[in-house]
Formats: C-alpha cells, structure tokens, sequence
C-alpha cells in the first residue's frame, strides 16, 4: 500500500507537472496568436497618414523657393531679382520676337546692347567688358524630329567678355549662354527672356562686385545672348564654330526652359567631365539636379532640343543644361508672360549659376579641375535637401556589392539547412516554397498591375475622351493608380487565397505572417537585382516620381496626335504607381480585411471613369490658370508648277494642324465653324503640307478650309539659273536663287522614280532624307536674320533608268510671316475659346516638277 501511495503520489505530481507544461504552450500559442493578429483599420490610417505626410512634405519642398530680393546700393555684388526682373519685363513688352522680324533683329538686339554699354561705363576699374555683335552664316545637319538640314543667313548673336585687368584671364574662358527669340506668337518670357534678363543681371554684380569682398577674375566669362535658337539652333553653331572667342572657352552652361518658374534643374552634363556637375553641388545654395532627366532626355521621347547639344556636339566643350520644368502649360504660348514666372525663382536661378560661375572663374578648377576630366558621374536629388553624387563606377560596385549581399541573405533564410527537418506550411517557419510563391506572384501583379491602366487609357481613346488628366492633373489618380493597386492586389489576395487551401484554419494567421516576410524578401530580391543593370542604385521615390510628372504632362499635350499620348501617360502612371508601393504590397496578406479598402477604391476608379466617360471633367482650361489646347493654323496659298513651270493647280485657306490628340473635336463642338474640316490631299513636294516644323510624321492628317488668298508680304521668286546634265543624263545638278528671300523659308526636296539626291551646296556630307508621313524627303530650313538679297544653292541628283520624259525630283518651297495677320486669321481668333491658344502665321507654297 506503501509502494502503491508512493507511485500515486509520484504520477500525481508527473501529472501536475504536464499539465503545467501544456499550460505554458497554451500560453505561447496564445501570446503567439494574439502576436500574429492581421492588421486593422487603425493600422492602414496610420500607413495613410504616413504617405498623405510624405506627399505633402514633397509637395512643399518641390516648389520652395526663396525671397526674391530687392535692389541694394550697399551688396552690389549680390543677385537682386528686383533688377533682373526689369529687364524681363522690357524684353517681353517687345512682343514675340521670331528669328528675322524686326522686333527680334532690331529691337530686342538694341535694348541688350544698350544695357550692356551701361554696366560697361559704371564697371569697376579693374574689370574689363567687350561687346560684339556677330552675324554668321552657315549649315549643319540635326538628327532631332526625325532629321533636317539648318541653313542659316545673317542670324544675330550679342556676345560680352568680362574679365579682370589684373590678371591674364583672356586664355580661357567659360561660356554661359541664353536665347532672347521666341516661337511665333508666344512673348517668350520663360523661354527664354527670363535666363537673359539673370544673365544681365549676373554680369552686372561681377561687374560692380567690391574686390574687397569677392573673390578676383581669374578667367574670363563669355555670355551669349543668341537670337536663333527657337528657329532650332542655328545661332549657337554660328558662334561655336565661327566666333572669334571660340577657342578660349573650357566650359558652358546653357539656361533654357521647358516650363515656366519653378526651379531650375540640371538635366544634361558633359560629355564626362564630372568636375563641373561637382562644381555645381558644391557652390550653389539651392542645387537641383537628377541624373534621371539627362538619361530621360537622351533617349529622345521628349519633342525639344537646347543649345547643350550645339555646344557639345560641335564645340567639344562641357557643359550643363538648366532649364525650368514647372508649369509646362504655357510654355511656348501666348500666356508665357512674366506672370507666369513666381516671385523667387529668378532669385533662386541667379544666386546658384552666378555662385557656380564664380566657383569655376575664381579659381583655377576650369582649367585644373580637381577632379577626373574622364569619367561619368552619377547625382541624384534628394526631397530637395541635397544632391547625392559619386561616380559611375562606385555605382557599380554598390550595386553589385548591393545585389550579392541581399541575395546572400536571402539564401541563408530559406535554404534547408543540412541538419534537421524542413518544417510544413504550417509551421512558424520560412521556405522554399514560400519564396517561389512570392516571387510568382510578385511578377504576376506587376504583370497584370502594367496592363491595367492601359488598357482603361485605351477604351477612353476608343470614345474619343484623351486628356482628361490635362487640367485636373489629380484624376490620374483614380483614373489610373487606383485601378493598378486593384488588380495588382487582387493578385497577391487571390494567391494568399489559393495558399490557406494547403494548410488548417488555425495556421491562417502564421501563414500570412510568413508570406508577408515572403513577399517583403521577394521585394528586395527584385529591385537589388534591378540595380545590376542601372547606373545608380535605386533611388526613385516620390520627389523624383513628382518632377517626372511636373514635366511629362504638359510635354504630352503638345505631342501631336499620332503618338499615343493616353496610353503614355497611363503606362507612366501604373509603373511609378507599381514603383512606390512595392514595398507595401506585403501588408496585403497580413490586413484583416481587404473588402472596404477594395470597394472604396473601386467606387473612386468607377466614378471617375464615368466623369471622363460623359464628358464632365473636361481636359483643357483657360486665365487664369491656363491649360490650353494649342491650335496651330496657317492662312496659305499653294501654287502647283509643271516641268514647264506653268501652273497647273492652285488654292488657298486655313490649314489647320493638331497638336494633341483631341485634334479639332471640342473646337467643332464649341463652333459649327471647325465642324466637318476635310483633311489635305497629298499632291506636290511633302505632300503639299507646308510645314513649318519637320513633324508630319508627328500630326498626321491635317484639316484644310477653303478660304481667300492670304496678302504675301514677300513674295517667293525662285529661279532655276542653270542645269547640268551628263551625256547619259544619270547626273543632274540644279543651281537655284531666291530673290529678296523671306526671312522663314523651307525647302522640302523629294526624289522621284528611282532619283537620288547625290549632294547639295548645304552640307559637305550627304544628304540624308527623313519619313514625312507618307515619303521620303530632305527637309531644309532656311532662317534669315538681317536680311539677304539673294539665297543661292544647288542640288545635285543621281538618276537611275533615265528617260528624258521622267520628273526626277518635285522641289517644294514655302515663307511663313507670323504678322501682319491676315483678316480671316483674326476672325478664327474670335471664334476660339478661352481654353485654346492659336498659333499662326501666313504662307506661301510653290511646288515645281524637274
């Protein structure tokens, strides 16, 4: 009874100790499940809180500027906007200033002249100023809208060295520069009086700089004011190829613009030499500057082009491109006026180039630049507090270092380990195959997130809605991020969905948790070995998200209608909207609910949709505020000449040509007048479209109104002086002369029947023909500044199967004056609306058979 009490009493207490081990794991599952607990509403406010917060913080930063600061006696050394912006607003009074007219020639030539003379007398004695006003001629060929030939005649530069008397500074200079012309019928004040008004305003606080408080001269500076740039280029190539200062210049920067106010950003840099974009950071107060707007920009999707290229393409110099990028909407337009440019960032723009202009000029880093001549350098902005540099090849080895490590890392979580068991789906333990599930569906959501917006873009082009994002730039949200968060998330729901069939509903919960440390792995594994095949790490985020949007959007309602702008902007905005949330997708599998979150934003996408869909948001919008639709119009008169130069056909009207992809189809709901327009006929030299721009390819089809011949200010005379012709008639040579050429002309060349164009008297190469929309063709621009009393060239054709009977070649030529403008053109300017801007001129077209 003894031995039986005793085991009794030993099981009571084995058992009591059981039961307090079963107790203990009881405990821990129950801690653990309450651990394990998916997140709520609470949590997900404050996720939103927290992004809410970092739009706004970059929101603010983004559009920072500083005081604009008024003119002082006391700090004349100083950038005061309150000076510049005088000169802004004398040069923009002029009125639009197009390569040739008088108000470009003339006018604005005497109003900078005239300032320059003046800083030069009330100089400093030790500093020495020199003015010269250059006129060159000359050819080269672009490859920009798809390629053309510039000849150039008489064009206008006004170009100032200052340097110091105390020293040698002669022998080498840096070059800044700035165009003072504008399109037609825009008063230009972004684009570009704005960087000429800071660079008279630079040059006279070196000029007046106290030696006792500013460093000395000891290069010279050249500032370029040129008037050809908006003709595409012409004066720059003048200057770079044919000035006398030419060869002292060791760097330029170029101040152009792309939008209106804002702040500047550095684009472009180089060709290598990264000393100078690290001048820049060091030196400027407010440095802007991303890498990813060069390489942007490089891959030529953007329709613009700056003298950087001239610069660096012909002068082999380095260089920097600034230019704004904010406000995009009334660039190039009659509503790019100084009202458009915010008080400050004259300020901001004046301060940083004339602070990295005094780092290079002052020392000796623009002839010994401390840093490697070789070499490319990666910069990056970051939320605007400061730049990021380093060079590319410590990119690389980030990168790389970046990728093993996390790969590593990787591998030593889910690999089975050689000793012990690989624990079940259920277990609080990760796998393989929680990692191969993540990885399939992370690319899955990608996948499907990338087709979704568009193909929502595509069915709004199908009903004929584009744009609708163009004024209220905040519908891309609904419109296209919320379906992509949709669908990319039903992915990952679905998948979770399809994983808890394998496993008990008590696991649930510790599943989820492992397949959001899944997902989060997966995350990693996909952007560090992105980074492999890029020049920088990642550092896409919403500042730079924002600046691509801030540039892009209004770049796209000018792009004509043939490029698929909708599905641009909505392929844009599902990547950056895949980009910034990567990293969040793995919440998906650990909310308690995704049912509300999924509703509501499927109602946001529904009802803006609907919107779009009946018409309601409307895209375009006009003072004061404007987001206008751009019509560009020509009152022309074309004249059809046959081998024996008699005219055979001829016409005139309003031509009018799209530069958006709504094309005329509010303007025929807003008047009857623009309602049932036909398109032009192809016949004659480029299909007998007298473009002002070579981008046919770009506007497609065009309308043409039948109307009265316009009055030709100066009217075309071309002469055919002389031909020659080889025996066997397989080489021809055509000299032609224009007679008091207009100031704007275009030659468009088109072989026929087997022809080639062999050579001509604009380039020592040879001529190389680009797609117009229906042919090939060689498009020449010709732009005259003071003007010539002839233009002479030749062309010189190689013909193929010869027979005298044949038409070798149909020349076209075509004059565009922006003014006077013509009584029907004021009358269409009457009929438009506040939302639409019209850009016009009158036209001549003469199309001959040879």
């Amino acid at each position: 009874m003894a031995n039986v009490r005793l085991r009794s009493k030993q099981q009571a207490n084995q058992g009591s100790k059981s039961d307090h081990y079963l107790d203990q794991n009881d405990q821990k599952k129950a801690s653990k499940g309450k651990r394990l607990e998916g997140l709520g509403f609470g949590h997900i406010a404050i996720l939103i809180l927290v992004i809410y917060s970092i739009f706004a913080f970059v929101n603010y930063n983004y559009y920072r500027v500083p005081s604009a600061k008024r003119a002082s006696e006391e700090d004349v050394g100083s950038y005061a906007e309150e000076r510049a912006r005088k000169h802004l607003e004398k040069l923009i009074e002029i009125g639009p200033r197009l390569a040739g007219t008088y108000n470009n020639e003339v006018v604005a030539v005497n109003y900078i002249v005239n300032q320059l003379k003046m800083i030069q007398m009330s100089a400093k004695p030790h500093i020495e100023i020199e003015i010269d006003i250059q006129r060159p001629t000359g050819s080269f060929f672009l490859a920009f809208l798809g390629g053309f030939t510039h000849n150039y005649v008489n064009v206008s530069n006004i170009v100032a060295r200052i340097s110091s008397r105390r020293t040698n500074t002669k022998q080498h200079a840096l070059l800044v520069n700035c165009h003072y012309d504008t399109v037609v019928d825009s008063p230009g004040a972004s684009d570009d009086a704005v960087s000429c008004a800071t660079m008279l305003e630079m040059i006279r606080a070196l000029a007046h700089a106290d030696e006792s408080r500013w460093p000395t001269l000891k290069h010279s500076v050249v500032f370029l004011f040129n008037g050809a740039e908006e003709s595409v280029l012409p004066a720059s190539h003048g200057f770079i190829t044919q000035h006398k200062w030419r060869d002292t210049l060791r760097a330029f920067i170029n101040l152009d613009a792309a939008g209106a106010g804002g702040r500047e950003l550095v684009f472009q840099t180089g060709p290598q030499n990264p000393w100078l974009i690290r001048n820049y950071i060091k030196n400027a107060p407010r440095p802007f500057a991303s890498v990813i707007g060069q390489e942007v920009f490089e891959t030529a999707i953007v329709p613009g082009d700056t003298d950087f290229r001239i610069f660096r393409d012909y002068g082999h110099i380095p260089g920097m491109d600034l230019a704004y990028i904010t406000n995009g909407y009334v660039y190039h337009t009659l509503h790019d006026n100084s009202n458009a440019i915010p008080a400050g960032c004259m300020q901001r723009t004046g301060e940083n180039v004339l602070a990295a202009l005094r780092g290079l000029v002052c020392s000796d880093e623009l002839i010994k630049p401390s840093y490697s001549r070789h070499g490319k350098i990666i910069f990056t902005d970051v939320l605007g507090l400061f730049v990021v540099l380093y060079p590319e090849r410590l990119g690389n080895i980030l990168n790389y270092a970046i990728s093993i490590m996390v790969l590593a890392l990787i591998a030593v979580q889910y690999l089975p380990r050689p000793s012990g068991r690989n624990p079940s789906i259920g277990e609080d333990k990760l796998t393989l195959y929680h990692l191969l599930f993540a990885v399939c569906t992370y690319v899955l959501s990608w996948l499907v997130g990338l087709i979704t917006a568009p193909a929502i873009a595509y069915s709004i082009m199908v009903i004929d809605r584009p744009l609708p994002w163009y004024t209220y730039t905040l519908v891309i949200i609904p419109l296209y991020a919320f379906p992509t968060i949709l669908t990319a998330t039903a992915v990952h729901y679905y998948g979770k969905e399809k994983f808890y069939k394998n496993s008990g509903p008590e696991n649930h919960s510790i599943i989820s948790w492992n397949l959001y440390q899944a997902v989060s792995d997966t995350n990693l594994i996909f952007w560090s070995s992105i980074t492999i095949f890029l020049t920088m790490p990642i550092t896409l985020n919403t500042y730079l998200v924002w600046a691509v949007f801030d540039f892009f959007l209004p770049v796209l309602g000018r792009a004509g209608p043939v490029i698929p702008t909708e599905v641009v902007a909505a392929f844009l905005t599902g990547t950056f909207t895949l980009v910034l949330l990567s990293s969040l997708v793995c919440f998906i599998y650990v909310l308690k609910s995704l049912k509300w979150y999924a509703v509501f934003i499927s109602l946001c996408f529904l009802g803006c949709f609907a919107l779009v869909v009946s018409g309601i948001i409307f895209p375009y919008s006009g003072p004061p505020n404007p987001h206008s639709q751009r019509l560009l119009f020509q009152h022309i008169q074309r004249k059809f000449h046959n081998k024996d130069g008699v005219v055979t056909d001829s016409d005139s009207g309003l031509l009018f040509v799209p530069m958006d992809a709504n094309r005329l189809r509010y303007l025929a709901e807003y008047n009857d007048y623009f309602k049932n327009i036909p398109t032009i006929s192809c016949k004659g030299a480029y299909c007998g479209y007298p473009a002002f721009y070579p981008v046919r390819s770009l506007t497609g089809r065009v309308s043409y109104k039948k109307t009265v011949p316009p009055p030709i200010p100066i009217k075309i005379n071309l002469k055919l002086v002389k031909k020659d012709v080889t025996n066997d008639g397989r080489n021809q040579k055509f000299y032609f002369s224009v007679i008091d050429p207009p100031n704007q002309l275009r030659l468009y060349i088109d072989p026929t029947n087997g022809s080639e164009l062999a050579a001509w008297s604009f380039t020592d190469t040879k001529p190389e023909l680009s797609w117009n929309g229906d042919h090939f063709s060689a498009f020449v621009w010709c732009t005259h500044g003071l003007s010539a009393l002839t233009w002479d060239f030749w062309l010189e054709l190689k013909v193929n199967n010869y027979k005298k009977e044949d038409i070798v070649m149909n020349l076209g030529i075509a004059s565009h004056t922006p003014s006077p403008k013509t009584p029907e053109m004021r009358e269409v300017g009457k009929l438009l609306p506040s939302w639409s801007v019209p850009v016009s001129c009158v036209t001549e077209y003469c199309s001959y058979e040879f």
